[in-house]
């Protein structure tokens, strides 16, 4: 059986390399905090994809400050 490392956020999001794409869930799902350590870390991951549907929160990603360094990738249907 797979064995999962727990971590702080900032642990986690530090494993992640510059480029890479992230998938995050939707509604009220959406990891508020592990978004924020995204965006903290901004710098470090670019170019970053966020992807994912729609979201409750305030779209942190999209700040002005964050534009190039954070992509946000999504999809719906009507």
């Amino acid at each position: 059986m797979r064995s999962f490392a727990k971590g702080s956020h900032a642990d986690l999001v530090a494993r992640l390399r510059p480029g890479m794409k992230v998938l995050l869930p939707p509604g009220c799902g959406e990891p508020v905090s592990l978004v924020a350590e995204l965006c903290r870390q901004a710098d470090r991951l670019q170019p970053l994809t966020l992807m994912g549907g729609i979201h409750l929160g305030d779209y942190p990603f999209c700040r002005p400050d964050l534009a190039g360094k954070i992509t946000f990738v999504t999809w719906h249907m009507s």
